[in-house]
């Protein structure tokens, strides 16, 4: 089984990592390599030709691609950093980008109707 980590900019989860958040995220390559399971680490599209070789070896692997910082990707989660520094993510019917409350309220079943503000 492999596992594909896509990574936009220098770190993975670079928008939420940072010393004023106190959130950190391990390298996903070097934790494979501290459990002994093969990595590929994708920089480049000139890179790209190895993933099928990759996908295609015997056992577990882990292959991150490093993806454009400009990328966009909808729909998608947009959690909310608390003062505490909890995040918290929205229900998965509220995904980014938002709709306005009664168009989510009026797509919901009636067991969901409790909508957040």
């Amino acid at each position: 089984m492999s596992v594909v980590v896509s990574t936009i900019g220098p770190v993975c989860c670079a928008k939420v990592e940072s010393p004023a958040s106190g959130t950190s995220f391990a390298d996903p390559v070097k934790l494979a390599a501290a459990y002994g399971i093969p990595a590929l680490d994708i920089r480049s599209r000139s890179e790209y030709s190895a993933i099928p070789d990759f996908l295609a070896a015997p056992g577990p692997g882990l292959c991150q691609v490093h993806l454009d910082p400009a990328q966009e990707f909808e729909p998608r989660l947009k959690s909310r950093q608390l003062p505490d520094g909890t995040l918290v993510s929205p229900n998965l019917e509220d995904m980014y980008p938002f709709l306005d409350r009664e168009e989510v309220a009026a797509n919901l079943s009636p067991q969901q109707q409790e909508v957040e503000p």
